[in-house]
């Protein structure tokens, strides 16, 4: 039991926890937690009094609060009370009437238990959407009688990771540490003695790891979230599955350690912002089934030195290649498409890639640095 002394009470309200107990059992008698009542505290577990009503604003902003346990008779649960980014699952009794806007900021580990079998007209139509991307934390209502979410999926940790299941393929969602050098992520994982083939890679499932420098991805993967490797500080080099179709928005931006890339030639488009800001990025070859390339695709890659369009490309956005000051981009095709940004006309191109070399290297000279000639004509002799 926790020591009485270091709850501050008035009026039943807690108003502030003084501890610094991991595992915190809340004295019966309390019928409010008061706003930043445990704001800093090193609290993991805590079980809540049934004497319990409401829950005030950013009560539990608590980065290492793991587990929360409920009981029935809280009716309030008020906006950002729970700010806990450990926090994997809550379940919510059937006696709470209102929930605020956001009552849940507790990242993607996050799956909520209801108790009720649908959302009650006093809790907010956003009371679980606060993530960076505007997702939700899924939500499993009669969670007594069943496991599915209301999004069809079932959420799951298995090695230290959280999955959503569905169909016998999962989506690998996040890693509960953020601290891993290298990933090798698993072809299959078996959940209840079933076998679930890891198909994708969920939203900024890597986004802001600061010391991953190398990530293995199994062919089993053939879809990409967005953000999936946004802003990893050290990430040098990435091999992307062959049967992978579509780069989406962020994919890689602000990544500016990053080297190299193989995009695999199913890959049919590029998104918003997917390589944006990637400074060491040297060269990308692009897929030859390539149709879209998104605004701001390369948007600041001040190391890129040349790429080659595709005769496929059908639509480049504007802003694809800008602020990308040493590229020199290749074309197959003669002349600018209309599908093409005009804004394109601005940067350093060589249209009708495949005609006569002579003429080629001569109109290179007149446009590249000798550094930039002499690397083209070693891509050529080799072929390419």
């Amino acid at each position: 039991m926790s020591k009485a002394e270091n709850f501050i009470i008035i009026n039943n309200e807690l108003q502030k926890y003084v501890g610094d107990d991991e595992n915190v059992v809340i004295p019966e008698g309390v019928t409010k937690i008061g706003k930043r009542a445990f704001e800093c505290s090193q609290l993991k577990t805590v079980e809540l009094p049934k004497s319990l009503k409401i829950i005030d604003e950013l009560a539990f902003n608590v980065i290492s609060l793991a587990k929360v346990v409920f009981h029935e008779g809280v009716t309030t649960i008020k906006r950002q009370a729970f700010c806990c980014s450990k926090l994997v699952e809550i379940e919510i009794p059937k006696s709470v009437k209102n929930i605020a806007k956001g009552a849940f900021d507790c990242g993607i580990l996050l799956t909520i238990y209801c108790k009720v079998k649908e959302k009650p007209s006093g809790w907010h139509d956003n009371w679980n959407q606060y993530h960076w991307d505007g997702s939700c934390s899924p939500v499993v209502w009669d969670c007594d009688n069943n496991k599915i979410a209301e999004d069809g999926f079932r959420y799951v940790f298995v090695d230290g990771a959280k999955y959503a299941l569905k169909d016998g393929k999962a989506t690998l969602l996040k890693f509960e540490t953020r601290d891993m050098v290298s990933v090798e992520i698993p072809s299959q994982i078996i959940f209840e003695d079933k076998v679930y083939l890891v198909t994708t890679l969920g939203n900024g499932l890597f986004s802001h790891y600061e010391k991953l420098q190398e990530v293995k991805i199994p062919d089993s993967v053939i879809e990409l979230g967005k953000g999936v490797f946004s802003s990893c500080d050290v990430l040098e080099k990435v091999k992307l599955p062959d049967d992978i179709t579509k780069i989406p928005n962020a994919t890689f931006n602000c990544s500016k350690k990053l080297k190299e890339v193989y995009l695999g030639n199913e890959i049919t488009s590029i998104g918003d912002f997917a390589f944006a800001g990637c400074n060491d990025l040297h060269k990308v070859t692009l897929p030859k089934n390539l149709k879209y390339i998104g605004e701001k695709a390369f948007f600041s890659c001040s190391n890129l030195t040349e790429i080659i369009i595709p005769d496929g490309v059908e639509t480049i956005e504007k802003n694809a290649f800008a602020f990308s000051s040493r590229l020199v981009i290749y074309c197959a095709l003669p002349t600018r498409p209309s599908g093409w940004s005009e804004d394109l006309d601005y940067c350093r191109i060589i249209w009708n890639f495949n005609k006569n070399k002579k003429e080629l290297l001569e109109e290179l000279s007149s446009l590249c640095t000798e550094e930039q000639l002499k690397e083209f004509v070693e891509y050529v002799k080799k072929g390419k």
